[in-house]
């Protein structure tokens, strides 16, 4: 926003730490968010919608291996994240 000097956050500014993770993974989500995670053969492992802010999301029971996180806005807008957990 000009008039303020502070904008809305954009739905691809999300961060996902720490890349890879053993026990947990922190999401910094900017808004409202539906989030999915898949494995590599597309299989669904999570899925949920969370609101803004940190989600903490306990990886440790989960196989080893590589995998893929899926977010999507209600603007339709998707992206998506390949992450690695030891």
């Amino acid at each position: 926003d000009a008039a303020t000097g502070v904008g809305t956050p954009q739905a691809g500014s999300f961060r996902i730490y720490p890349n890879p993770a053993t026990d947990y993974m922190i999401i910094e989500l900017p808004r409202e968010t539906h989030v999915r995670l898949y494995d590599l053969m597309g299989k669904l492992i999570y899925s949920q919608d969370h609101e803004s802010g940190d989600l903490t999301l306990n990886v440790s029971e989960f196989n080893r291996g590589i995998y893929i996180f899926r977010f999507s806005w209600e603007d339709g807008s998707v992206q998506q994240k390949e992450v690695v957990l030891q």
